[in-house]
C-alpha cells in the first residue's frame, strides 16, 4: 500500500506541477522534488531518484541510501550499484538489484525497485519487511524478510536472511538462485552468508566446502576437497583424489590412483598400476593380468593380478574418454562418455546402480547420487567424488553441481 501511494503521489505531483519545483513533506522526513529531477528524502539518509533523473545525496552521509527508480536500479555514491546502510548487508544481483537498509532485507527484482524506510520496507505487510508485487518481485511471508516468487530469486522463510531456508544461509547471485534446505550450508563461510567472488557463485572458507573462483566450479580450501581451475574439472590436493588440469581428465597425486594428462586417459604413478595413453588404450604395468579392450565398449585396466574391473583399492577404469572416480575403495565403470560413480563396493551398471547402489547414469549426464550419497551431476557438470572426497562432497560437505552452474 505504501508503495502504491508513493508512486501515485509522485505521478500526481508530476501531472500537476510543471515548472515549479515543489517539496512535499511526508512523514516528517520525506520530501519529493518535482520538475525533471525529483529526489525523495527518507529519514535523513535515504533519497530516491524518480524518472531517470540523478539522485541527490542529503546530509552528506556517504553511507546514505539512494535508490534509482524507473529504469535505473539503484545508484551508489561511488558509481557502485548497491548501497550499504547502517552496517546492514546488501546483496547486489546482476547489475544492481536489491538494497539492504537498516538490517531489514529487501530484494530487488526485474527493475522493480523498493525503498527501505526506517527498518521497514515499502509496501509493508503484516509488520514484515516488504512485499514486491507485479511479475516476479518478492512476497513477504510470516514476518520473514522477503520471498521471491516467479522469476524467482530467493525465498525467505522463517525470519532468516535472504534466500534463507531453515536457518541456513545462502545468497542469491546473478539470477541463478540457490536454495538452502534443512540447515545444510551451501557456500557457508564460517557461519556467515556466502561470499561472491568475481561473478562466481560462492566461496567456502574454513570448514571448507567449496570456493567459487572466476567462473570455475569450486575450490576446496583447508580440508581440501577439490580445486576448480580454469574450467577444468577438479583438483584434489593433500589426500589427493584427482586433479583436473586443462581439459584433461584427472591427475592422481600422492596415493596415486591415476593421472590424466592432455587427453590421454590415465597414467598410474607411484605403485604403478596402469598407464592409459592416447585414446583410451591401456597398458598393464607391474604384474597385472591384462588389458581389457572392447568389452561392452568399456576399456578397463587390470591391476595387481586381480580381475579386470578392479574392486576395492583398485584404482579406477577409464571408459570412452570420460573420467571416472574411485570412491571408498569401490570400483567404478565409465559408460558412454557419461560419468558414474561406484560407491561402497556395489556393482555398477551401465545405466542403473543395483544393490544399495548410489548412483544412476542417465543420458550423458554424470551421475545421480541416491541414498546418503548426496550429489547429483546433471548435464555435463563436474562433480563425482563421494564420502570425504572431492567436489559434490558427501557427508557434511554437500554441494551439488547442476547444469554447469557452480554449486548449490
Amino acid at each position: 500500500m505504501v508503495h502504491r501511494i508513493h508512486r501515485w503521489t509522485v505521478h500526481r505531483i508530476k501531472d500537476t506541477l510543471v515548472d515549479v519545483a515543489q517539496d512535499t513533506e511526508v512523514d516528517g522526513a520525506q520530501d519529493t522534488e518535482v520538475d525533471g529531477a525529483q529526489d525523495t528524502e527518507v529519514d535523513d539518509a535515504q533519497d530516491t531518484e524518480v524518472d531517470g533523473a540523478e539522485d541527490t545525496e542529503v546530509d552528506g552521509v556517504d553511507g546514505a541510501q539512494n535508490t534509482e527508480v524507473d529504469g535505473a536500479q539503484d545508484t551508489e555514491v561511488d558509481s557502485a550499484q548497491d548501497t550499504q546502510v547502517g552496517g546492514a548487508q546488501d546483496t547486489e544481483v546482476d547489475g544492481a538489484q536489491d538494497t539492504e537498509v537498516d538490517a531489514a532485507q529487501d530484494t530487488e527484482v526485474v527493475g522493480a525497485q523498493d525503498t527501505q524506510v526506517d527498518g521497514a520496507q515499502d509496501t509493508q505487510v503484516d509488520d514484515s519487511q516488504d512485499t514486491e508485487v507485479d511479475g516476479a518481485e518478492n512476497t513477504q511471508v510470516d514476518d520473514a524478510q522477503d520471498t521471491e516468487v516467479d522469476g524467482a530469486q530467493d525465498t525467505q522463510v522463517d525470519g532468516a536472511q535472504d534466500t534463507e531456508v531453515d536457518s541456513a544461509q545462502d545468497t542469491e547471485v546473478d539470477a541463478a538462485q540457490d536454495t538452502e534446505v534443512d540447515s545444510t550450508q551451501d557456500t557457508q563461510v564460517d557461519g556467515a552468508q556466502d561470499t561472491q567472488v568475481d561473478g562466481a557463485q560462492d566461496t567456502e572458507v574454513d570448514g571448507a566446502q567449496a570456493t567459487e573462483v572466476d567462473g570455475a566450479q569450486d575450490t576446496q580450501v583447508d580440508g581440501v576437497q577439490d580445486t576448480e581451475m580454469d574450467g577444468a574439472e577438479n583438483t584434489q590436493v593433500d589426500g589427493a583424489q584427482d586433479t583436473e588440469v586443462d581439459g584433461a581428465q584427472d591427475t592422481e597425486v600422492d596415493g596415486a590412483q591415476d593421472t590424466q594428462v592432455d587427453g590421454a586417459q590415465e597414467t598410474e604413478v607411484d605403485s604403478a598400476q596402469d598407464t592409459e595413453v592416447d585414446g583410451a588404450e591401456n597398458t598393464q604395468v607391474d604384474g597385472a593380468q591384462d588389458t581389457e579392450v572392447d568389452v561392452h565398449r568399456i576399456q578397463d585396466t587390470q591391476v595387481g593380478g586381480a580381475q579386470d574391473t578392479e574392486v576395492d583399492s583398485a584404482q579406477d577404469t577409464e571408459v570412452d574418454g570420460a573420467e571416472n572416480t574411485q570412491v571408498d575403495g569401490a570400483q567404478d565403470t565409465e559408460v558412454d562418455g557419461a560419468q558414474d560413480t561406484q560407491v561402497d563396493g556395489a556393482q555398477d551398471t551401465r545405466y542403473r546402480e543395483v544393490d544399495g547402489a548410489q548412483d544412476t547414469e542417465v543420458d550423458g549426464a554424470q551421475d545421480i547420487e541416491v541414498n546418503d550419497a548426496q550429489d547429483t551431476e546433471v548435464d555435463g557438470a563436474q562433480d563425482t567424488e563421494v564420502d570425504g572426497a572431492q567436489d559434490a562432497e558427501v557427508d557434511d560437505a554437500q554441494d551439488t553441481e547442476v547444469n554447469g552452474a557452480q554449486d548449490t
